[in-house]
């Protein structure tokens, strides 16, 4: 999975997006499914 994390931030380097586009972006991501997790009652496993 992080290998795919990884693939995804080189490609966003590589179609001109700056570190904080990418830091932004990822934050978000990790926000919706925290919010998916909370509201299905899913745990981290």
């Amino acid at each position: 999975m992080w290998a795919a994390w990884e693939n995804g931030i080189n490609k966003a380097r590589n179609d001109g997006f700056s570190d904080g586009e990418i830091k932004g972006r990822d934050t978000t991501m990790v926000n919706n499914i925290r919010n998916l997790m909370e509201t299905s009652g899913w745990d981290a496993q």
